[in-house]
């Protein structure tokens, strides 16, 4: 008996980032900065580098020193909440997270770019409002509400508010749905020959649930 052929499944983003390093002091001086984050600086942040020394942005700078004393040197604090400080631009975010060292008061600052599964811009073929369409498309990302909320500025709360519209929309009944969705829209995932609506409708059966903590 010949085995059935299948088409493929949902082909997933791919999430490799480039990297760049700055090393700065509790101060806020930049002791090193590699060409990659140069331009990020630039591209990102609007910052105006000559080839001399390399400040940070006001935007870094601030969340960088909130860092800094948020793990005070000699301070048995309980654990940090290490959130990164993220931009986008266009199809692409830049993430940035901070090791800290106040032993030696050198501390690595790394950048990563990664391109956007679902741009917000790609979204507005499936009715959303724009900012129906920044949840959608940080969700599709992988970011929980509460990173949502951190990003776009919002409560986790009103974050979930703009999914239940987003849901109503589209069409769907779970976030795994909606990521799905956005990924076609964003053109990063590819649908087999069973056509989307068999797919969708399998794959609201399989991840309807009520939201969990991690979602919140």
């Amino acid at each position: 008996m010949a085995a059935s052929r299948k088409g493929p499944g949902p082909v997933l983003p791919d999430h490799n980032p480039l990297s760049g390093v700055i090393i700065i002091r509790t101060s806020g001086e930049v002791v090193l900065c590699t060409e990659p984050a140069r331009t990020w600086l630039q591209q990102y942040f609007g910052a105006r580098l000559a080839m001399g020394p390399v400040a940070l942005p006001a935007a870094l700078f601030d969340w960088a020193l909130d860092r800094l004393k948020g793990e005070g040197k000699g301070r048995r604090l309980r654990e940090v909440r290490r959130d990164p400080l993220v931009r986008s631009s266009a199809d692409r975010c830049l993430v940035a997270t901070l090791l800290v060292d106040h032993g030696k008061d050198l501390h690595l600052m790394r950048l990563e770019e990664f391109a956007l599964s679902a741009p917000p811009a790609s979204l507005a073929a499936l009715g959303l409002t724009a900012r129906e369409a920044e949840v959608l498309s940080w969700v599709a990302q992988g970011k929980t509400n509460r990173e949502v909320g951190l990003i776009l500025g919002a409560s986790s709360r009103t974050v979930a508010k703009h999914l239940e519209h987003v849901f109503q929309k589209i069409g769907v009944e779970s976030r795994t749905a909606a990521i799905l969705k956005a990924w076609l829209a964003g053109g990063h995932a590819i649908l087999g020959q069973t056509g989307y609506s068999s797919q969708q409708s399998t794959l609201n059966s399989l991840t309807t649930r009520p939201p969990s903590n991690e979602d919140m």
